[in-house]
């Protein structure tokens, strides 16, 4: 298996967690976990990634799980039931309810954003780098991250307040995992059969119940959500995550550039890194006068202990002498 099956794996996992999670919002408690998941759906939700790394639409990405689902023997029913082989989408596009076509949007939102994340390649040759965020170019679908704000129906019953409440969740289940990677790996270090943390996480996930591609989908359903809203209005989630990827990266290009420079204080050049290296000189000035400060409270603390360890020396030569003397005096007596 290549890097690129290994990315089209993760995306049709999130995909499907990110689909299963919509559907229970829209009262669907039939899906199954990734895990529990049975051979045909699991195939199912691969095909589809290839089908939507191709730039299909919402109803193109509908049509063509149609066709695998009619190849497969499946036809429309009343409910779903794969005894059957039937199932209520089976229909036209256009014929969807709402939130049903929903779903389709999903999940190539899902799957792009994934492979985008992991440095995957779009089916074909166009890089889905961060620089493809936005595009509207020739056979683009036209599909944004913003389109997620449209997908929920519930809107309603979700406040802010409630929203950043699964967002601590979501990030607090990451961190966990992290960290019961970090003590897997730590209690096998040197463990040939522990060959590196990708184990570890991976035995960390198992454990928890749950991957963390499925906390990812609810960060980024929560993300759309927020969008929708936030106390200072709502707001374009797609042009804002390309912004601050531009500003992320012009940043670091001019944080390097400033490191790269000769820390002699003499002429800086103008390139636009001025105010990049005035912060790493401030930062490294407020280090070292950090550092100073330290030093200075460990002598001072020092010198604290020097003086309290006298005082409880000449506390305890007071008693002894105090004992003495009432000894005499009552043999005196």
């Amino acid at each position: 298996m290549n890097k690129m099956d290994l990315i089209v794996l993760a995306a049709a996992e999130a995909a499907h967690e990110a689909n299963r999670i919509y559907c229970a919002s829209i009262g669907d408690a039939s899906q199954v976990p990734w895990k529990e998941a049975p051979v045909w759906q699991r195939e199912s939700a691969i095909e589809g990634v290839r089908t939507a790394l191709g730039g299909a639409t919402p109803e193109e990405q509908h049509e063509a799980w149609c066709a695998s689902k009619r190849r497969d023997g499946w036809t429309v029913g009343p409910v779903k039931d794969p005894a059957k082989k039937e199932h209520p989408c089976l229909v036209p596009y256009a014929e969807l309810p709402p939130e049903q076509r929903a779903k389709d949007a999903l999940y190539l939102a899902v799957v792009r954003g994934m492979v985008a994340a992991l440095g995957g390649e779009k089916l074909g040759s166009e890089k889905l780098g961060s620089e493809k965020l936005g595009s509207e170019g020739p056979g683009s679908s036209g599909m944004k991250l913003n389109d997620l704000k449209r997908l929920f129906p519930r809107f309603d019953v979700d406040t802010h307040d409630h929203v950043l409440g699964h967002v601590v969740k979501a990030t607090g289940k990451l961190y966990g995992l992290v960290g019961d990677a970090d003590h897997i790996g730590e209690a096998h270090m040197g463990d040939a059969l522990m060959p590196d943390m990708a184990e570890a996480f991976r035995l960390a996930e198992q454990t928890n119940g749950k991957g963390a591609r499925a906390y990812v989908a609810d960060l980024v359903i929560c993300a759309a959500k927020l969008a929708e809203l936030c106390p200072s209005g709502p707001f374009d989630l797609e042009e804002a995550v390309a912004a601050r990827m531009n500003e992320k990266r012009d940043y670091l290009k001019q944080y390097k550039a400033a490191f790269a420079r000769p820390q002699n204080g003499d002429a800086v050049p103008d390139d636009g890194t001025s105010c990049v290296g005035d912060l790493v000189k401030e930062h490294r000035a407020r280090s070292e006068r950090l550092s100073r400060d330290l030093q200075e409270q460990i002598r001072r603390n020092d010198a604290l202990q020097t003086e309290l360890d006298r005082l409880m020396s000449a506390y305890n030569d007071l008693r002894k002498k105090s004992t003495a003397l009432e000894i005499e005096l009552r043999e005196r007596s």
